[in-house]
């Protein structure tokens, strides 16, 4: 498995940082999803999957980042967001971006497209993350954070928004969606 070199840079500040987060993570994805050893790697999380039964793929991938890969928060005052690679091979752990990224490469690998979803008790003001799978009934909610969350669950009551990890690269498309205000995992007291 690739993996990536480690980037270091200064965090922008509200949501220009949540932009760059998401940015960081989408281009993870983008990257990893068409790395060999991530699909041979999802092939076999799914191998009792019969061929074209796609939500079975779906909740096999979940469960292995639900279950698999223990949550641990960043270091004090960083915002780590690794690949899938490091999550998978290194470390076994992560925080809810470091899941979500996990689960969306791994995903992609098999040819379900995702995207970012970012919740938060206030708007503009997010501290979560998860995303949804895009299946041919809609939008699947996945969250492999919470040790008990089942394909489908989401949060209650929370403000959500939106970000799109595949054929949107910049432009209008992301400005509107960052204008629906995403902050999350960054500035945690």
């Amino acid at each position: 498995m690739h993996v990536d070199a480690i980037r270091q840079g200064k965090l922008l500040e509200g949501l220009a940082g949540t932009r760059q987060t998401l940015e960081e993570m989408a281009r993870l994805v983008r990257q990893d999803a068409g790395d060999l050893s991530i699909r041979q790697f999802a092939l076999g999380l799914v191998q009792k999957c019969d061929g074209h039964q796609f939500n079975c793929e779906i909740r096999a991938l979940f469960h292995f980042c639900r279950d698999e890969i223990i949550y641990r928060r960043d270091p004090v005052d960083h915002e780590w967001v690794q690949d899938a690679a490091r999550t998978i091979g290194v470390f076994r752990t992560g925080d809810c971006d470091d899941k979500v990224v996990c689960l969306a490469t791994l995903l992609g690998a098999l040819g379900h497209k995702s995207r970012f979803v970012v919740i938060g008790r206030q708007p503009g003001q997010y501290t979560h993350v998860y995303l949804e799978v895009r299946t041919p009934g809609g939008w699947l909610p996945l969250d492999p954070t919470p040790e008990r969350a089942a394909v489908g669950w989401e949060a209650p009551g929370m403000h959500r928004a939106h970000y799109e990890i595949w054929g949107v690269r910049g432009g209008a498309g992301v400005g509107l969606l960052i204008a629906a205000a995403l902050l999350f995992c960054l500035l945690r007291n």
